[in-house]
């Protein structure tokens, strides 16, 4: 269990934007490095055992993204037949997706199978949600033996539970 966290760098001109006001106020002088940057910290990651099950966290805040881009997140949930991940970035076009991806070539079938079953059962709450394979697998060697699907409504958004669909047998 490990836990560090590491500032983002605020700079009078970035604060003003932000709050409005003219200059930092003095509650926060003391927090200031030596070119005059506000050290904010809100970066942070910490790894963990929750009710036996590793887990890990991180996250990264920047003043504003870069110039083109949009938020982005990634997170991966692992099971044992296969893991979950919600990712927005460029290549999502900074929407989020989620994608379940088998573990094992030899889980592939029973993960399709039970992303499937679940999908089906979300029609009635989430008229037209649905799924596809991700083109951009078919090509790429070092997946080559896992089928990636990526889901969401359309409307783009993510964030119910798909987990806890594929049954240890």
């Amino acid at each position: 269990m490990r836990a560090k966290r590491w500032p983002t760098e605020v700079s009078r001109e970035q604060f003003r934007t932000i709050t409005g006001l003219q200059d930092f106020p003095e509650y926060l002088r003391g927090k200031l490095n030596r070119d005059g940057a506000l050290l904010y910290y809100s970066n942070g990651a910490m790894s963990y055992k929750l009710k036996g099950v590793n887990a890990r966290v991180s996250v990264i805040w920047n003043f504003e993204a870069p110039a083109g881009a949009g938020d982005t997140h990634f997170a991966s949930y692992r099971g044992t037949r296969a893991r979950v991940e919600v990712r927005q970035g460029k290549a999502e076009q900074y929407r989020p997706e989620v994608y379940v991806v088998a573990n094992r070539a030899a889980d592939k079938a029973t993960v399709l199978a039970a992303v499937k079953r679940k999908i089906a059962g979300l029609q009635g709450t989430y008229p037209g949600f649905g799924f596809m394979p991700h083109p951009l697998f078919a090509w790429c060697p070092a997946l080559s033996m896992v089928e990636v699907f990526a889901t969401k409504t359309p409307g783009g958004n993510v964030g119910f539970s798909l987990f806890g669909f594929v049954p240890d047998e």
